[in-house]
């Protein structure tokens, strides 16, 4: 699966444009545009809007990809985003360790709730923000943009 346009919608509101510069995130990382995390060897200078969109396009097929490699049962496509946008900040090795993936594999849809609400310890309101509104689009299939 690929992660759609309203999707992709929803990691755009999530992820927020901080400006086209290199800057820290609240988790130390050097980070860029729309959440992108600067990788050993990348140099970025001042990025437009546009490459922005674009390399949240890039990122986010690699979330998507990794959603695919771990989660074994069908999805909608609503909870397929949900999974991409819950994966973007986590990254691709605490991912498949969550109990979140394990819960989803074994059709224990039931704790998805709690599996969902345990990663907001970011300590910021946001974080709580986002995995409510990604619980909300896995459970209901509604995306959130507040």
């Amino acid at each position: 699966m690929s992660v759609s346009a309203a999707g992709l919608k929803l990691l755009q509101y999530h992820e927020l444009w901080v400006g086209g510069d290199v800057y820290t995130d609240p988790q130390g990382h050097k980070t860029i545009g729309y959440g992108h995390k600067v990788q050993p060897g990348e140099s970025w200078g001042h990025i437009t809007h546009a490459q922005g969109l674009a390399l949240l396009a890039k990122d986010a097929q690699s979330a998507a990809n990794i959603v695919n490699k771990y989660i074994t049962v069908k999805l909608s496509q609503t909870q397929f985003d949900a999974l991409v946008d819950f994966e973007f900040p986590l990254g691709p090795n605490r991912f498949p360790n969550t109990d979140l993936i394990h819960d989803i594999n074994r059709g224990r849809l039931d704790l998805v709730t709690h599996d969902f609400m345990q990663w907001t310890d970011h300590g910021a309101g946001y974080a709580i923000r986002r995995e409510q509104d990604d619980y909300t689009l896995f459970n209901t299939g509604v995306y959130t943009y507040r």
